[in-house]
């Protein structure tokens, strides 16, 4: 998915210009159904949350929630979680513990600078926090389009580790300031304006209780695991059938292996943390 999600336009006019409205748009201010519908529509986005078994961290994309109407009151809902071909998989989150309206108090958190000079994990155990700083974190958050490649590949190396995360978007954004330096197309600066996500970083570090781990199972769902063949048909093959179904093992196995089997799942939540 790495591909299709770098080639969206979207990707380069938020990296340029659009960082702030980017957080904006899924602040805590949201209540939990206007979150919902927000993800819902931010196809091209790419989120981050707490979804392995061991409170790791991972990505996840193109929510969708079927049914609610009149005549079919029962919603099924899922989404994709990682963007690496050989684990990404469709899967049915808790859609309440994801999108509810955060209930905790506004937290301290360290400055900004003080966190994008940490370079091991003993230097983000130290971080200390400043009373002038404050964030109150979602369940989760939207990452950035040059974000997405390091921070999934920090969470398949380190079983979702947030430290490593962290560290692996310290270095990202560095990097990405430096290397667009008097370029007048890259208007926004990413060690200002990714200072929500660092921020949800610090707190998803603490413990659970901030950012809180979200249940998911295997999407048992027909219509929802067909609209995401479709989906990934769409995307990835762009509309055309692929003889191999390559692209569409991982979105069948939800329901040909794992609807009926606990153990299955917990299993697959384990091994995209790996």
């Amino acid at each position: 998915w790495f591909e299709w999600f770098s080639s969206r336009e979207s990707s380069s006019l938020i990296d340029k210009e659009n960082m702030e409205p980017l957080f904006s748009a899924f602040d805590s201010s949201l209540s939990g159904n206007d979150c919902k519908a927000a993800v819902g529509k931010h196809e091209e986005t790419v989120f981050m949350a707490k979804l392995s078994l061991n409170g790791g961290l991972n990505l996840f994309h193109h929510f969708k929630e079927i049914g609610g109407a009149l005549y079919e009151k029962e919603k099924d809902a899922g989404f994709i979680i990682g963007i690496s071909h050989s684990i990404a998989t469709t899967m049915t989150p808790d859609t309440e513990k994801l999108f509810e309206k955060p209930s905790c108090a506004v937290q301290v958190v360290p400055t900004v600078t003080s966190i994008l000079k940490v370079t091991s994990e003993e230097e983000i155990d130290d971080l200390q926090v400043s009373t002038a700083q404050k964030f109150k974190p979602r369940n989760l958050v939207p990452v950035p389009p040059f974000l997405v490649n390091p921070i999934s590949s920090a969470t398949s190396t380190s079983k979702g580790n947030a430290k490593v995360v962290l560290l692996a978007m310290v270095a990202t954004i560095m990097d990405f300031d430096a290397s667009h330096i008097g370029d007048d197309e890259y208007k926004d600066i990413a060690s200002q304006k990714c200072k929500p996500l660092l921020f949800w970083l610090f707190l998803a570090i603490q413990n659970n209780t901030f950012v809180q781990p979200i249940q998911s199972e295997g999407c048992g769902s027909v219509k929802v695991v067909k609209e995401f063949e479709k989906t990934t048909m769409d995307c990835l093959n762009g509309g055309t059938s692929d003889n191999s179904g390559s692209h569409l093992l991982s979105l069948k196995r939800p329901l040909e292996v794992m609807a009926a089997s606990v153990t299955s799942t917990q299993s697959l939540l384990q091994s995209m943390s790996q």
